[in-house]
């Protein structure tokens, strides 16, 4: 399949590289077990609705809808503790310097993070953009270096002190 023209994406581009192979990575998700069992990891690229996911120092929710991410919901499921919690809207995945699948954006972001995680689902941040093509430009230049791990553009929602 040909690949996306990066520097033409815009917030409303969506793009599936089914050919791109995203391996399964599975991690402890930040807060319990139980909350967003069986949604999707911020790796998987075989939904089609763009959703979101949370983000603090220790760890990477799972994904899932709005509802999922009230503050009701986040006070009760994100242990605080001298961190930020980060909102995002998962926007792009990437993996060996190719883009496997894009999703449209539906919420006006703050800025786009490109990120991957650790072994123990803590993340490691490649850097932060105020256009998305930029975001995604550099996880590919990253997940060239870092080939073991995929990588996620998110579009950032909100980000809060949560301690």
């Amino acid at each position: 399949m040909k690949s996306v023209n990066v520097p033409m994406i815009v917030d409303s581009s969506s793009w599936w590289d089914e050919g791109v192979e995203v391996p399964k990575i599975d991690h402890e998700p930040a807060g319990p077990a139980t909350w967003l069992r069986g949604h999707p990891s911020v790796f998987d690229t075989d939904h089609d609705e763009t959703l979101l996911f949370a983000e603090t120092r220790r760890g990477v929710s799972r994904c899932g809808t709005a509802g999922d991410f009230t503050q009701d919901v986040l006070f009760e499921n994100v242990p605080m503790g001298y961190t930020s919690l980060t909102l995002l809207e998962k926007r792009a995945v990437v993996i060996g310097g190719r883009v496997a699948r894009l999703w449209p954006g539906e919420r006006q972001p703050l800025g786009y993070v490109a990120t991957t995680a650790d072994a123990a689902g803590r993340p490691l941040g490649a850097g932060q953009d105020s256009v998305l093509w930029h975001s995604i430009h550099r996880a590919l230049r990253w997940s060239t270096i870092v080939t073991d791990r995929p990588f996620t553009v998110g579009a950032v929602h909100s980000s809060q002190a949560w301690h």
